[in-house]
This record gives structure tokens, C-alpha cells and sequence, in this order.
């Protein structure tokens, strides 16, 4: 009997230790089931806008009609503002914008990195600046922040969950959505820019920036050729729609997959209507 006096105990003690061991990885899967959700998305930073107080265009012209700045504006009725700049500049000077986009739920502010950050560095961090998956919805520092490029594109996640930064971009695929939600809305401290969504398609994974040099007038044209005539089929394009060299267009973009391979899709929205806030 007494050789086999400790065995029992030793059974005990690894029971004990495995017991342990799977309560150990509960409390650890938990934690990251709770954590999961704020690692990949952020608070939403709604602006609270009225659809219904949205500037509206009833005979909206060409972008390359809108009018230039001149003194007369001073007796315009200037558009409501919704957006506390303020409180949002306060908390992170890289907040410039805010991009409004109706039926979507995309009601979010537009940041770009400032001096030596890292260009893409909103791609994977929240406003705050602490890392976050799904980042923001930001542009780069080869954009100009007041709109005034010939291309501005503004990046955001698909995180194929429902309202979840350029998620819902995808809506637009839909030929009877896109049909009746014709423009979306970039708020700055003091105007608000009204873009007639002329297409919205799917495209390679080239950096758009990058491959095309908007100052000179022929890759200017192709890309707008390209906003008008979209290489695929996964496109709707509006119509009666015409783009100038005059014209500044705000390209959507965020990626998919089809056919399991990753894409980019845009949303291109044109110039139509400018106007000073409260």
C-alpha cells in the first residue's frame, strides 16, 4: 500500500492544474469576444445632420458652372452647419471634413495625417489616434485639404458589417438605389460641397493618385473617361452626366472581393454646388 500511497494525490494535482488551465482560457476568450468589438470598430461620430436640411439642388448645373467666390456671397443665405468643430478639432487638428452621404448612414469625419505621420496612418487608428482596425475615413497628404484638386479620394474600410465606415458604400451597386440617391455632402469649418454621384463601379486595386497625374490634362480626361465609361460590369453610371477638364470630382473608395479576388470599389461624385455656413 504505501508505493501507491501519493498516486491519488498526483491525479488530484493534475486534475487541479487542468482545471486551471481551462478556466484560464474561458477568461481569455472572453476577454477577446469583449475586446473584439473595440479593436475593430469605433464609436460612431454622427453629426446628427437632417437629411432634410441637406443644401438641395433643383435644377443642379454642371460643376464647371458653379460660381466663384465674389462679395455678393456676403448676401447669400448661408446653409446650417451641423458639425461642432470645435469639439472635433479639440480633440485631433487632423480633423478637417465631414462627409455625409444620404440612405447610407455614413455620417462621418474626414481626417488626413499631418507632417511627418505616416500617410495611411487613419487606415488602422481611430480620432483619438490609438490603433483601431477599421480606422476612419481619411484622405492622403497628395490632396489638397479645401477640395480644390481635380481628384480628391477619400479611403475607408469595408468592414462587411452593417454601418461600419465605407461599408454601405456597396449599396450603390443596387441600380434602383443608386437611382434615387443622386448626391452626397462634404462639410468644412465654413462651406458645405454638394458632389452628384455620376457613377459608382468597381476597380482594380491601383493607386489611383499614384497612376494618374491629374495636372496634365490627358490623364485627367482618361480618368473621367474612366468615371463615365466604367471596364466592368459591376458599374451603374448616370445619366445625362457630363465631365469637363473644369470639373473636381471626390472619389469614394473601398475594397471587396469578387470572385475571391480583392478589388476597390468607387464611388465618384462631381462638383455641382458650393456654399459658405453659418
Amino acid at each position: 500500500m504505501g508505493k501507491y500511497s501519493k498516486e491519488p494525490t498526483k491525479k488530484t494535482g493534475r486534475g487541479v492544474w487542468i482545471a486551471v488551465l481551462v478556466v484560464s482560457l474561458l477568461v481569455l476568450v472572453g476577454a477577446v469576444i469583449l475586446l473584439l468589438p473595440q479593436l475593430l470598430s469605433a464609436p460612431a461620430h454622427s453629426s446628427g445632420v437632417d437629411e432634410e436640411a441637406l443644401p438641395t439642388l433643383t435644377d443642379a448645373e454642371p460643376a464647371s458652372a458653379v460660381p466663384e467666390e465674389t462679395d455678393a456671397e456676403e448676401t447669400r443665405s448661408l446653409a446650417e452647419n451641423p458639425i461642432d468643430w470645435a469639439e472635433y478639432t479639440e480633440l485631433n487638428e487632423d480633423v478637417y471634413a465631414w462627409i455625409v452621404i444620404p440612405g447610407t448612414g455614413i455620417d462621418l469625419p474626414v481626417l488626413q495625417a499631418h507632417g511627418e505621420m505616416d500617410d495611411n496612418f487613419y487606415l488602422h487608428h481611430d480620432i483619438n489616434g490609438n490603433y483601431l482596425f477599421a480606422g476612419e475615413i481619411y484622405s492622403q497628404k497628395a490632396n489638397a485639404k479645401d477640395f480644390t484638386d481635380r481628384v480628391t479620394v477619400l479611403y475607408g474600410h469595408n468592414m462587411k458589417r452593417e454601418g461600419e465606415r465605407f461599408t454601405n458604400l456597396l449599396y450603390f451597386e443596387d441600380e434602383t438605389f443608386f437611382q434615387e440617391h443622386e448626391f452626397f455632402y462634404i462639410y468644412t469649418p465654413d462651406r458645405v460641397y454638394t458632389y452628384r454621384i455620376a457613377s459608382a463601379h468597381a476597380y482594380d486595386t491601383r493607386h489611383i493618385l499614384n497612376n494618374f497625374d491629374f495636372g496634365k490634362d490627358e490623364d485627367f480626361q482618361e480618368y473621367l473617361d474612366t468615371i463615365l465609361s466604367p471596364r466592368t460590369v459591376i458599374a451603374n453610371v448616370r445619366e445625362g452626366v457630363e465631365l469637363t477638364l473644369d470639373d473636381h470630382i471626390v472619389t469614394l473608395s473601398t475594397c471587396t472581393y469578387v470572385n475571391n479576388d480583392k478589388i476597390r470599389y468607387l464611388v465618384q461624385g462631381v462638383l455641382v454646388d458650393e456654399q459658405p455656413t453659418e
